[in-house]
């Protein structure tokens, strides 16, 4: 899988915790509270709080959406 075309989604609102992974994509939670202690990440992530020490590499996702997206902007 080409991790600049890759989005995991995770709607509604909650904790999310990764450790030990090797995510190749873009997380997309933007309700969650994303603790990420131990693994790789490469893509992007969008989360209304974030912590831990998981190493992220930068890979912008370049994909296309084949459907319309409606943002939600969440303020605490």
């Amino acid at each position: 899988l080409w991790a600049s075309r890759v989005i995991f989604h995770f709607s509604g609102e909650g904790t999310l915790s990764l450790g030990k992974i090797n995510i190749r994509g873009s997380v997309l939670a933007p309700g969650y509270d994303v603790t990420f202690l131990e693994g790789q990440m490469n893509g992007q992530l969008v989360a209304r709080s974030f912590k831990g020490n998981g190493q992220m590499n930068l890979r912008p996702f370049r994909g296309k959406l084949p459907f319309e997206v409606q943002a939600r902007c969440y303020y605490p």
